[in-house]
């Protein structure tokens, strides 16, 4: 079963309070990306209160038992902001009353090991242009204190592009989350959607789906992939 919305996920009303098990989530980074008609660039107060909300109705829909698992890119220049993306939302999630449980490091353009330039960065490893860092974390978190669990791993997992949304997450940053949190029959939800290929690996799992997408043509398409799992 898959329910999706076309809208923002500042304020996920149609979710029931502790209801879901799991939120896997990868937010936009402000850098003025193109997802299909909406452009990627709020003044960075509204960016910060569009993280903080989402944090907050993560808090209220998850179970106590529950997890809230973020990718992001840790660092971004956001025009002449240089922001510690994955410092700030884990800071909005604190807040709300989660626990930092456990972190991965994810390379996001590699090549057996070897760090490559990511798009938007210079020959010399510089950039004058909106970018992010080719170093992403994920942070797992709970509504739970649990103890920090400092073993971590390193992905080297190439992110791509594709016709329906400019900057995919990979299947295997999600393959890698799902075998280490998912449990057959979860409810899981992405505040940032995209083409739901994370709904679809969940739906395969014999999971529930939930999900938000702003822009209308990346949500027919999400509304498409998910209706061909079987």
């Amino acid at each position: 079963m898959f329910k999706i919305y076309n809208k923002s996920s500042e304020q996920m009303s149609e979710i029931e309070n502790n209801s879901l098990d799991l939120i896997i989530t990868s937010p936009p980074y402000n850098i003025g990306t193109v997802y299909g008609e909406v452009k990627d660039n709020l003044e960075f107060s509204d960016f910060k209160k569009l993280l903080s909300s989402v944090a907050r109705e993560s808090f209220r829909i998850l179970k106590d038992s529950g997890c809230l698992i973020i990718e992001c890119a840790d660092t971004v220049k956001m025009g002449d902001l240089y922001v510690e993306l994955s410092g700030m939302f884990q800071s909005f999630c604190l807040k709300e009353g989660f626990s930092i449980e456990s972190r991965f490091i994810n390379f996001v353009s590699s090549s057996e090991g070897v760090e490559l330039l990511e798009h938007d960065w210079d020959e010399d490893y510089t950039t004058t242009k909106n970018a992010h860092s080719n170093c992403h974390q994920i942070m797992v978190f709970s509504k739970t204190k649990k103890p920090f669990n400092p073993e971590s791993e390193v992905l080297y997992v190439n992110y791509y592009s594709s016709a329906n949304h400019p900057c995919l997450t990979p299947e295997g940053v999600y393959k890698f989350i799902l075998d280490r949190y998912f449990k057959t029959g979860d409810k899981v939800l992405d505040a940032f959607m995209g083409t739901a290929v994370l709904g679809a690996q969940v739906l395969e799992r014999g999971g529930d789906f939930f999900g938000y997408e702003l822009d209308k043509n990346i949500f027919q398409v999400a509304e498409n992939n998910l209706s061909k799992v079987r």
